[in-house]
Formats: structure tokens, sequence, C-alpha cells
């Protein structure tokens, strides 16, 4: 059961939040007013919130 969750979190939720990541990025490129991160600090902070959970 424990390597079954490892697996979801560290493969499924985490191709997930790099998906929406992009999404945000384009998103986010197209209006100033929203791009108040950078790209890779959007991924890293998703990815660390992965990971850390």
């Amino acid at each position: 059961m424990r390597r079954a969750a490892y697996k979801v979190i560290t493969r499924e939720l985490a191709a997930e939040v790099d998906r929406l990541t992009r999404e945000a990025v384009a998103v986010c490129a197209a209006d100033p007013a929203l791009r108040d991160h950078a790209p890779w600090a959007v991924g890293g902070r998703s990815a660390g919130a992965v990971g850390a959970a």
C-alpha cells in the first residue's frame, strides 16, 4: 500500500502538477498583470509541495 501511494505522489500527481504549471504559464504569458511568478518558481513551488506530502 505504501509503495502504491508513493507511486501516485511521485508519478501521477507530479505529472499533473507539471501539466497544470505549463497551463498556468501559457495563461499568464498573455496578460502581463498575471505574471507575478517566474515559470521555474511556480514549478519549483509545486514540486516542493508534492515532495513534502
